[in-house]
């Protein structure tokens, strides 16, 4: 079975605007949803949304969610969060780094 395959079957649920905002935070740590969202050209909305479907949701709450990215409030705006990810986000993101996928989509 290959590599992509079983990413696949254990994470059903990540496309492939998923895989490119896992690899922005892997790649800009610490940065907020609306530097994501413009570092990709997507809209904030939408960022936000996978995002909140790749977080690691509150504690001590059974959450369907795929505690990829974790999201705590900026010291400076508490407004805004910071963005890191998990360590299983963390070996997914290097997992698809070695695979060679790339953050933006090449233009034909």
């Amino acid at each position: 079975m290959k590599i992509i395959d079983k990413i696949g079957r254990r994470y059903p649920a990540l496309d492939m605007e998923s895989v490119r905002i896992l690899l922005a935070v892997y790649e800009n740590p610490g940065f907020c949803v609306r530097e994501i969202a413009d570092i990709l050209g997507l809209d904030h909305k939408a960022v936000q949304l996978k995002i909140a479907l790749m977080a690691a949701g509150r504690k001590n709450r059974n959450s369907k969610r795929l505690r990829l990215i974790n999201t705590d409030y900026k010291v400076s705006d508490k407004r805004k969060r910071d963005l890191m990810l998990t360590d299983s986000g963390r070996d997914l993101a290097e997992l698809l780094k070695s695979l060679n996928l790339k953050t933006k989509l090449e233009v034909v």
